[in-house]
């Protein structure tokens, strides 16, 4: 029998984890699995067509009406699982894996499985006392990167059962939206044929390191004229005073007519085909879905040089800068690509181990797995 499978996230909206999970709900219910997504924010408006659409799919959706706090989001949780009744629920990222193991307390018909969407979530010293008294409540850790799974064993225990499933991507629809490039550059770019776009795809955060990327443009007049230069910023703003930062910096400079706030977007693959870069300077990541739409798209990409972004290192047309990369630093990199025409191409790389079919399956199998050992027990 199917295992009923629960996704639990913080706030349906358009950014890596909530994606994958997007893409696994869908996956799991065309395997005939009963579905249910449970939030603990209401969903993002841009992100309410993306839920409705799973609600068709007949997945059942737990998303509040406002954001719950405290007790209120163990209550959610509770009554959320009373009702659907999971054999296994994915808790996705931090917070969610948190709460879900403290409103499971006593309830032994839930396998519950925690899924790092980041490297280390463990540098709070409250947070790290808090998991190593909760470790045991998961049935297992999965991590999207090998980074993440090595940082929990170092920070809170080597006795917990982990599982590395790498992020994956719908490789063919990535591909197939390459048609779409004069589209993007006309509807949404609103490009002249010689312009040049920069896209950084991502939250605006200082994880993401926009205003890095808004320096760099700046400092690129000193190697050529910035008259058809547009620098793309899509996804939503999760801090709001880094968003001033990067308009005061991009007025300071005189730029500001070269950077443009896209927002949530739902169709990256678009953008990524309309664009003739992709940037992604982060501080951190474990393995940007972003980033590997950029991949497999063709672009040229440009990322810090992560261990989450190493296995990239000498694909054609990907370029890593340091990790403490500067504005020159990053500028220079542009530059030289302009100058040799770099971003004028479309490269091929080797994706296919990044496939979200593989993804989709090895947490179908786990599912499995988690389900028929615990209907054993």
């Amino acid at each position: 029998m199917p295992p009923r499978i629960a996704h639990c996230i913080l706030e349906p909206r358009y950014s890596g984890a909530e994606m994958l999970v997007l893409g696994l709900a869908r996956a799991q219910i065309a395997d005939g699995c009963s579905v249910a997504v449970i939030a603990l924010r209401p969903s993002d408006p841009t992100f309410l067509g993306e839920m409705q659409a799973l609600g068709r799919l007949r997945c059942e959706l737990f998303v509040p009406a406002r954001a719950l706090v405290g007790q209120q989001r163990l209550s959610w949780i509770r009554r959320s699982c009373a009702l659907f009744a999971p054999d296994v629920l994915f808790a996705h990222s931090l917070l969610p894996s948190l709460y879900s193991r403290l409103a499971l307390v006593g309830n032994s018909k839930v396998s519950l499985a925690t899924v790092l969407h980041a490297d280390d979530d463990f540098d709070d010293v409250l947070v790290r006392a808090l998991e190593r008294l909760l470790w045991r409540k998961h049935s297992v850790v999965v991590g999207v990167s090998p980074a993440s799974l090595r940082n929990y064993r170092a920070r809170i225990t080597a006795k917990q059962n982990t599982r590395l499933i790498a992020n994956g991507v719908e490789l063919e629809a990535v591909r197939a939206a390459a048609a779409q490039r004069a589209w993007a550059r006309q509807h949404i770019f609103n490009a002249a044929p010689d312009d040049i776009v920069l896209l950084q795809v991502g939250r605006i955060s200082v994880q993401k390191q926009q205003r890095l990327s808004a320096a760099a443009v700046g400092l690129l007049r000193r190697h050529i004229s910035l008259k058809n230069i547009k620098l793309f910023f899509a996804g939503p703003i999760e801090g709001e005073k880094y968003y001033r930062d990067i308009v005061t910096t991009a007025h300071a400079l005189g730029i500001a007519g070269n950077i443009y706030f896209l927002g949530p977007c739902k169709d990256v693959p678009v953008l990524l085909a309309g664009a003739d870069a992709h940037l992604m300077p982060s501080r951190w990541e474990a393995q940007g879905i972003a980033a590997l739409e950029a991949l497999a798209s063709g672009v040229f990409c440009v990322f810090t040089a992560l261990e989450a972004f190493l296995p990239h290192q000498g694909l054609p047309g990907v370029e890593l800068l340091p990790e403490d990369a500067t504005d020159t630093q990053l500028a220079d990199v542009l530059a030289t690509a302009i100058h040799t025409s770099a971003l004028t191409r479309r490269y091929t790389r080797e994706m296919e181990n990044y496939g979200f079919e593989r993804c989709a399956r090895e947490y179908r199998d786990l599912a499995n797995t988690l389900a028929n050992s615990h209907r054993i027990r």
